[in-house]
C-alpha cells in the first residue's frame, strides 16, 4: 500500500505546486493596416495585437518597402501588453511588408509577417513567409524555423537529466528503500552528485536559454544591447524564471542531503521543478496541464525502477542474500510500474488528441511524425514490460534451485536494460516534441492561423 500512497501523493501535491494557467503562444490576432489592405492614402502607424501578452521591450516590427528598404520608425508599446505599435513618416506609394517577431511572456516566440500597398494594387501571389488574417485568399503556414535545433537539444537535455535525478530518488525511496538495505547500495554520496549535476546543468542550459533568445532579437546588435534583452527575458518571461528557480531548487535539494529532514521535503521540491516543465510545455488548458503533470510524474516512477535496478544490476555483489533482495524488490517495483503505464498511457492520449486533433494532422506534420516515432518506441517498452510482469517474474518466483533462479534473474535483468533504453528513446522523442510546432489549426474565433515559433 506504501507504493500507491506514494503515487496518489503525487497526484495530490499535483495541485499545490504546477500552474493553474499557463499562457498559450502570442499569436497575431489583429492588425492595423490589415492584411492584403489597398490603402489610397499613407498611415501614420503599424500597430499588431497578439492573442497573449508579450515583451514590449525586446518583441520588434520590421517595416520594408518594394525594393526591401527597412523604413525607420519609432517603436511603441501599445496601451494593452499585447501590443506593439510603429510610428512611421509618410509612405510613398508602393507595396509594403511587415515583419514581426515577440516574445510572449510563456517564453515562446513567435514571429511572421503580413504586407499591404499605398496607391498600388498588391499582386494575388503571397510571399512564403506570409500569415493570413482574416483575408479571402489560402492561408499558408510559416515554415519551421531553423534555430529550433539548439533550442530542442537543451530541452532533451534537460528533461533526460531531471528524470534521471528524480528516478533515482523514486527508486532510493520506494523501490529500494535505502534503511532497509546495505547503506552502501545506494550511497547518499550518489544522491548529492546528481543533485549538484542538476544545479550544474540547469545553470548552464538557464542561461543558453536566455542568452539564446536573446541573440534572436539582437542579431547583429552590441553586446550591451544583449545584455538588456537577457535582462528583461529573465525579469518578464517564464524561461527567464525558469533560468532562476530551477538551479536554486537543485541547490536546496543539494544541501537538504546533509539535514536529517523527512524525505518528503525532496520529493516536493523534485515535483515543483517537475512542473516547471509543464510551464515551459504546449500545455495551455487546465486539462492539459494535468495531463501533462501526470505523464511526466508516471515516466518519473517508470523509469526509476527501471533505472535503479538496471544500475543496481551492475553493481550489487552476487551473493545468494542479495539476489533475493533484488528480486523481492523487483516484484514492488512491477506492481507500481503497471499502474504508472496505465495513467502515463491515459495521459499521453489525451494529450496527443488535443495537440494532434486528427489523424490526418499525425502524417502531415513534423510534430506527429515525431509522436509516432515516441508511440513505437513506447509501445515496444510497453511489450517487454509485459513480459516482465506476466512472464519471467512469476516463472522466477516458481523456481527452487538457487542456481536456476539466478540465470532466471540475469536474463531479466537484460530484459530490463531493453526496456530502460526504449524507454530513454521514447523519451528523447517526447523532447523533441516539446519544442516542435503542433499541427497548425485555425482559430476561427479570430480566423488567424498559427505562425512559426520556437521553445
Amino acid at each position: 500500500m506504501g507504493e500507491i500512497k506514494f503515487i496518489l501523493y503525487i497526484l495530490v501535491i499535483f495541485f499545490f505546486t504546477s500552474p493553474m494557467i499557463v499562457e498559450a503562444h502570442a499569436y497575431l490576432t489583429q492588425s492595423s493596416p490589415s492584411q492584403e489592405t489597398q490603402l489610397e492614402e499613407s498611415p501614420t502607424e503599424i500597430k499588431v495585437q497578439f492573442s497573449e501578452p508579450i515583451d514590449t521591450a525586446i518583441s520588434q516590427i520590421k517595416l520594408n518597402n518594394g525594393a526591401g528598404d527597412v523604413v525607420e520608425g519609432e517603436l511603441l508599446s501599445g496601451e494593452e501588453d499585447n501590443t506593439l505599435v510603429l510610428l512611421i513618416p509618410e509612405l510613398e506609394n508602393d507595396r509594403y511588408h511587415v515583419s514581426w517577431q515577440v516574445l510572449a511572456l510563456d517564453s515562446h516566440i513567435t514571429e511572421g509577417s503580413f504586407r499591404f500597398s499605398v496607391g498600388e494594387e498588391l499582386p494575388k501571389q503571397l510571399p512564403e513567409d506570409t500569415v493570413t488574417i482574416g483575408a479571402e485568399v489560402e492561408e499558408q503556414v510559416v515554415p519551421s524555423s531553423e534555430r529550433d535545433g539548439f533550442l530542442s537539444f537543451l530541452r532533451v537535455l534537460e528533461i533526460l537529466v531531471f528524470v534521471v535525478i528524480a528516478s533515482w530518488y523514486v527508486f532510493i525511496y520506494l523501490f529500494w528503500k535505502r534503511k532497509e538495505s546495505l547503506e552502501d547500495y545506494p550511497s547518499l554520496r550518489t544522491e548529492r552528485r546528481l543533485y549538484f549535476s542538476g544545479f550544474l546543468l540547469f545553470t548552464m542550459s538557464g542561461m543558453s536559454h536566455v542568452f539564446w533568445r536573446a541573440s534572436q532579437f539582437m542579431e547583429g546588435e552590441d553586446l550591451q544591447l544583449m545584455w538588456q534583452a537577457a535582462e528583461s527575458i529573465v525579469i518578464s518571461s517564464v524561461i527567464g524564471w525558469m533560468a532562476i528557480l530551477r538551479p536554486l531548487l537543485f541547490l536546496l535539494l543539494f544541501g537538504l542531503t546533509f539535514l536529517s529532514l523527512s524525505k518528503w521535503l525532496n520529493a516536493l521540491l523534485l515535483l515543483i521543478i517537475l512542473g516547471s516543465f509543464t510551464v515551459t510545455s504546449h500545455a495551455a488548458g487546465f486539462s492539459e496541464i494535468v495531463s501533462h503533470y501526470m505523464h511526466m510524474s508516471m515516466v518519473v516512477i517508470w523509469i526509476g525502477g527501471l533505472l535503479g535496478f538496471t544500475v543496481m544490476s551492475f553493481t550489487l555483489p552476487s551473493e545468494p542474500d542479495l539476489m533475493m533482495l533484488f528480486h523481492k524488490r523487483l516484484r514492488k517495483f512491477s506492481k507500481v510500474a503497471l499502474t504508472s503505464v496505465i495513467l502515463l498511457s491515459a495521459s499521453g492520449l489525451w494529450l496527443s488528441y488535443r495537440l494532434v486533433g486528427s489523424m490526418e494532422n499525425i502524417f502531415a506534420s513534423v510534430y506527429g511524425e515525431t509522436l509516432l516515432w515516441k508511440i513505437g518506441f513506447f509501445v515496444i517498452a510497453i511489450i517487454v514490460a509485459a513480459f516482465h510482469r506476466f512472464v519471467w517474474l512469476p516463472n522466477l518466483k516458481k523456481l527452487r534451485g538457487m542456481q536456476d533462479k539466478q540465470q532466471q534473474l540475469k536474463a531479466l535483468v537484460w530484459g530490463l536494460r531493453l526496456e530502460l533504453v526504449l524507454v530513454i528513446v521514447s523519451l528523447v522523442f517526447a523532447g523533441m516534441l516539446s519544442t516542435t510546432s503542433p499541427p497548425t489549426e485555425i482559430d476561427h474565433d479570430h480566423g488567424t492561423e498559427m505562425q512559426n515559433h520556437d521553445h
